[in-house]
């Protein structure tokens, strides 16, 4: 059976798509549906029309699409595997607390730095990624073949990265990212994980893959996005679909 791939979600979607046109995949099999930055993934971005048993993005922001989409026949494309990049981005986490001064408490080793229990953490981590778990869940709930890529884990060279301790960065990257995991797995939904081929000893995004333009910290090239597109395709290929 040959499947229609519907990759959707945040920013992290142009490198696989620019990925894309390194693998020549056919395009007819692949289709990038962006939904806008991920700065507004907290908020409640989504609603679900009774009538139509279709998810809505309703933010003002994000492109106002429906799940399932169109297909070019006129009518729905229930039968598509629904690839979201969403949930598995640490990157608004890292970056919009002052992990300086907060610290998870097995790591003040300062009087200037106030711990963090681990509840205090867990509920931090729900905030950010809550409403992005329970989008891709109703899509699911809706019928719809979905999983979860993760997007490129952090960058060292990212000014809110050094200004961290690194195990600091390491431990609070690996804490969010198995959280966001666990609460998908309950919800049956599947994770395309990062390839371990990228990932540096301190759990960081290699350089080697950055964004080509230097002003951008946390963005990852064509060729990450490339090796994040043969996961995909291989996932659909052995876990739901067979892709040609």
């Amino acid at each position: 059976m040959t499947c229609h791939l519907v990759i959707t979600g945040d920013s992290h979607l142009a490198a696989i798509s620019q990925g894309a046109e390194i693998l020549d995949e056919c395009t007819t099999l692949l289709s990038f549906l962006p939904l806008g930055g991920g700065h507004l993934a907290p908020q409640q971005f989504f609603r679900v029309d009774p009538a139509t048993r279709r998810v809505e993005i309703t933010i003002d922001g994000w492109s106002p699409v429906a799940f399932p989409v169109a297909s070019a026949d006129g009518g729905l494309l229930t039968d598509a595997l629904y690839v979201v990049s969403l949930p598995c981005n640490t990157s608004r986490f890292l970056r919009d607390y002052d992990w300086t001064t907060y610290v998870p408490w097995q790591f003040k080793n300062s009087p200037d730095e106030i711990p963090l229990s681990d509840a205090i953490i867990e509920k931090i981590i729900c905030s950010d990624a809550a409403t992005a778990v329970a989008f891709v869940a109703q899509l699911k709930a809706v019928g719809l073949d979905t999983c979860v890529v993760e997007a490129p884990r952090y960058f060292a060279h990212a000014a809110h990265v050094r200004s961290m301790r690194p195990e600091v960065c390491t431990y609070l990257s690996a804490r969010f990212l198995t959280f966001v995991r666990d609460r998908l797995h309950r919800c049956g939904i599947p994770v395309v994980e990062q390839p371990e081929s990228t990932i540096g000893p301190d759990g960081s995004t290699l350089p080697r893959y950055r964004h080509p333009s230097p002003e951008d910290e946390h963005h990852a090239s064509a060729e990450y996005g490339a090796l994040m597109l043969e996961r995909v395709l291989s996932f659909a290929r052995t876990a739901l679909h067979d892709v040609r």
